[in-house]
């Protein structure tokens, strides 16, 4: 909890009222100033992350959120459940939600009843989740931004959802793109996936922000009451996008993501939103814990993992290379549907531009 944040404060003033007194602002401000001065001058400093936490072997541990402490391990081919004995510490924003525990057994299949995929597009995307959890806010992460697109009627936003409550529930919810990289860079500290819905268009200077966000980098600015001092807010993060309208004007931008068509939702299944999210809320923790279990058989894997179709997002190609082993596939199924999928993603960027389109 930040020091001078409400939650904090709230818990200070709570000690107060226990102990038969009570304070003032001025009072709290004072407590608050003594907080920061032994943090600056004797406190330790500490690696935060949002919802995935990385573990020294590689394997990463997952935050439930559930005001109990409860974490999930995901390391050494084990799902692991750590009722409030874990030593990692979380940073939440005060918008996040609880994750479910994980079931016994888990079926991710499950999921494909609330996604309107194709045969070839469901795989994809089930790796870009299992990817996306195993994934934390560290250097070496380059995140691939899923696009989800489709026409009217698809079903678009509730993918998208749905993937937040997979990952990295919020109450927020599917925002809207920020214009400027520092509220950019402030959205996605906070939280481990970002979800953007209904996207309409990408200027240039704001893809090449995303193109960094992907790969991890930093907002510069100025420290607040100084002339002469700069802060940095890291950029950096999974980005969920959504839209019916192309935005994929920058090649830069469009070798960074993987873009998947929803079909039309035809009228026999069409159900309301609160019928699919009571059905999808008693399937999650099976959902979770068969990602779960996807995760630590990739994870065993990535080591011998063999890329066959490389491009520029590598680790998503070897990651994709490690679940057709983990799976049984044939080897380069899942890359070479990637590789497909990122060359239309370049058409569509090339189609942007007045040359290409003559050409």
């Amino acid at each position: 909890m930040p020091i001078g944040g409400p939650e904090l404060n709230a818990r200070i003033r709570a000690l107060a009222r226990a102990k038969g007194g009570s304070l003032k602002q001025r009072d709290l401000d004072d407590l608050n100033e003594e907080l920061r001065s032994e943090a600056d001058s004797s406190g330790q400093e500490l690696d935060l992350y949002p919802r995935v936490h990385p573990l020294p072997n590689g394997g990463v541990e997952i935050d439930l959120n559930d005001g109990a402490g409860t974490t999930v391990q995901l390391v050494d081919g084990r799902v692991d459940l750590l009722k409030g004995t874990s030593a990692n510490l979380f940073t939440r924003s005060s918008s996040a939600l609880a994750l479910p525990v994980p079931a016994e057994h888990g079926d991710y299949t499950l999921l494909k009843q609330y996604l309107n995929l194709g045969d070839d597009e469901f795989p994809l995307f089930i790796a870009w989740v299992a990817f996306t959890i195993a994934s934390p806010k560290i250097e070496a992460t380059n995140y691939v931004f899923l696009v989800l697109k489709g026409t009217q009627g698809t079903g678009k936003t509730f993918a998208s959802k749905t993937v937040q409550r997979i990952i990295d529930p919020n109450a927020v919810g599917a925002q809207t793109l920020p214009g400027s990289p520092r509220d950019l860079a402030i959205m996605l500290q906070s939280v481990h996936l970002l979800v953007v819905d209904n996207l309409r268009d990408l200027t240039a200077a704001l893809s090449d922000t995303l193109c960094i966000s992907a790969t991890g980098g930093s907002v510069p600015m100025r420290k607040l009451y100084t002339d002469d001092e700069q802060k940095a807010l890291f950029l950096h993060g999974a980005i969920v996008f959504n839209g019916i309208h192309p935005f994929m004007g920058q090649s830069d931008f469009a070798d960074r993501c993987l873009v998947l068509e929803l079909n039309p939702i035809t009228p026999d299944k069409r159900q309301s939103e609160a019928q699919m999210l009571a059905q999808f809320e008693i399937d999650r923790p099976v959902i979770l814990r068969g990602l779960y279990d996807l995760v630590v058989k990739c994870q065993q894997r990535l080591p011998e993992a063999k890329v066959v179709a490389p491009s520029r997002m590598l680790d998503f190609c070897r990651w994709l290379a490690a679940m057709e082993d983990a799976l049984d596939l044939p080897q380069g199924q899942l890359q070479n549907l990637y590789a497909d999928s990122l060359r239309d993603a370049q058409l569509e960027s090339l189609l942007d531009n007045p040359l290409a389109v003559t050409i």
